[in-house]
């Protein structure tokens, strides 16, 4: 079902735009595991490195967790909900 979600995104994606993938899961099966598939099987795309955008993303004074270009947020350091955001742009 989620990957499913991910290529009609990509079939409405141009040029340029951004496909963003979220779950409210922990689970690496939903969430790194269906990215890095995608990414690997749609080279026209390429993941948009979070930690650039961290501010903009969480209002919080939380520092951006981990050295992933996507980010999981996890409810004993977040102090929220587990949530996995992934932000992919189309390259050509």
């Amino acid at each position: 079902i989620q990957r499913n979600i991910l290529d009609y995104g990509a079939s409405l994606t141009k040029i340029g735009g951004e496909l963003v993938y979220i779950t409210c899961s922990l689970l690496n099966r939903e969430n790194k595991c269906q990215v890095n598939s995608f990414l690997f099987d749609n080279p026209t795309f390429e993941i948009v490195d979070l930690r650039y955008s961290w501010n903009n993303v969480i209002k919080s004074s939380k520092k951006y967790f981990g050295n992933d270009k996507y980010c999981q947020l996890l409810p004993n350091i977040h102090e929220c909900d587990g949530f996995f955001i992934a932000r992919l742009r189309k390259i050509k």
